[in-house]
């Protein structure tokens, strides 16, 4: 068990699996949360899907001018 070197919370074992040097917990991390998007593009047997990590700000903006975007399609 690790305890957070800033909160004192418990470290997931999750985290700590997948970075075993790590000594904050989600919460205290400069890094903070993220959310993905996936892009698909191409056509036919080109095509790719990427994967973006973005803050959950961006998107929250994203979902929503996406939301919008296809209502007004």
């Amino acid at each position: 068990m690790e305890l957070c070197i800033k909160c004192s919370d418990e470290i997931p074992a999750g985290r700590l699996k997948a970075l075993p040097d790590t000594k904050v917990c989600i919460s205290c991390s400069t890094a903070g949360r993220k959310k993905a998007i996936t892009i698909t593009g191409g056509k036919g047997e080109d095509t790719y899907n990427d994967i973006i990590l973005v803050s959950e700000e961006d998107y929250k903006e994203y979902t929503k001018d996406e939301v919008r975007k296809n209502t007004l399609d």
